[in-house]
């Protein structure tokens, strides 16, 4: 009797029911997956989980480069914040900021939320005090109010924004994460007037096809999703998410400021509005609706000059003192709860630039912060 010889491969064939299957997933996918943040393992993040993957170092070895994924989604599904519903007993508090607040060369028990967190405070009310790092590295006032957009989803209690005179200027809302974020970005351009300069995400097409949510539409999501997934296994082998550690390191203080006048190539005397935008306070306002902002001018580092012209490498004094003034006048004219904090750590507690603190530093900063939020939750019952 004739049978068919099965060791014969015909390739069409196979060619073609791959192709099949491979049309089949990507259908499925589309209808089926409606966001790849959902195959995330991991989502109890303390702060937003980094990506970690190998490159060379400067000395030619192999070692990793870390960075944070610019998907909002992906930072929110893979944060403590979205693990679990708020309960009736809880009065959340959420930080938005950059990378100070994130923690630059801390470990995730010695930032600023940990801090505040370790004293388990109470609210008049009995509420639990839970407060949460949503930082990013990168400052920007932009990138903190898109990230604000999305935090008021939670149901914060109260939203406290650490920021600092270069997260208001034009040339640092062009960052990955804005561009990155279209639809995001385009929002805040429509409801709130922003200025962006970046022509290239204002007239980005923003409606999602339905081929961006195929599986070959969604790879690059896909891939960071993996990654997450990864790193989040490797950080937890390793017990913290930044092995890098101050210990041992140049304090910024050590070096001098430089007799420089100049700011971001604009020299004195100039206008506040000509290289910064204090509109962005009202605007974090009117993203959090009835729940209160706490805005804080964060520390910085005060570096030695021999003429005192400049605070530190960033900033001369004529252009921080200006924006100090305006930034007061503006929170006492529309009734902001502001704190200016610039001084308030010394420059030994600051590490490798003039915004990141030392554990000491943090809880100099988390006692003032504790106190307010205090006052604040109690004003509202």
């Amino acid at each position: 009797m004739y049978e068919r010889d099965r060791s014969v491969v015909r390739p069409k064939w196979v060619l073609f029911k791959a192709l099949l299957l491979f049309g089949a997933a990507n259908l499925l996918f589309a209808f089926f997956v409606s966001e790849p943040a959902g195959l995330l393992i991991f989502r109890q993040a303390r702060r937003f989980p980094p990506i970690w993957q190998p490159a060379l170092t400067v000395q030619g070895r192999m070692g990793f480069q870390r960075f944070l994924t610019a998907d909002i989604d992906l930072l929110f599904k893979s944060h403590t914040i979205s693990s679990h519903p708020k309960t009736e007993d809880e009065y959340r508090v959420v930080l938005i900021g950059d990378s100070s607040t994130w923690g630059v060369i801390l470990k995730p028990e010695d930032t600023l939320e940990a801090r505040i967190n370790a004293w388990q405070l109470h609210t008049c009310a009995g509420q639990r005090v839970v407060v949460y790092n949503l930082g990013y590295p990168f400052t920007s006032g932009v990138k903190d109010l898109l990230l604000m957009a999305e935090a008021i989803k939670y149901e914060p209690d109260l939203i406290i924004w650490p920021f600092t005179l270069l997260g208001f200027t034009a040339e640092r809302q062009e960052i990955d994460i804005i561009n990155r974020n279209p639809a995001r970005a385009r929002a805040l351009v429509d409801h709130y007037h922003l200025p962006l300069l970046n022509a290239k995400v204002l007239s980005a097409d923003t409606r999602p096809t339905f081929w961006q949510r195929t599986l070959i539409g969604q790879r690059r999501t896909l891939s960071l999703v993996v990654k997450l997934n990864l790193s989040r296994i490797a950080s937890l082998a390793m017990g913290t998410d930044e092995i890098r550690d101050y210990a041992g390191r140049r304090k910024i203080y050590q070096q001098q400021a430089g007799e420089d006048l100049q700011f971001l190539e604009i020299s004195p005397p100039a206008e506040l509005s000509g290289y910064a935008n204090l509109n962005y306070l009202q605007v974090a306002q009117e993203i959090a609706g009835a729940t209160p902002v706490l805005y804080v001018n964060q520390p910085i580092c005060i570096q030695p000059s021999k003429t005192g012209v400049r605070y530190n490498l960033h900033y001369p004094r004529w252009a921080y003192d200006q924006y100090r003034t305006a930034l007061t006048a503006q929170a006492a004219e529309n009734h902001l709860y502001y704190l200016d904090l610039w001084d308030l750590v010394p420059p030994t507690e600051f590490t490798n630039t003039v915004f990141h603190r030392t554990p000491a530093g943090e809880q100099m900063m988390a006692e003032v912060l504790a106190k307010h939020i205090l006052a604040i939750a109690c004003q509202q019952h």
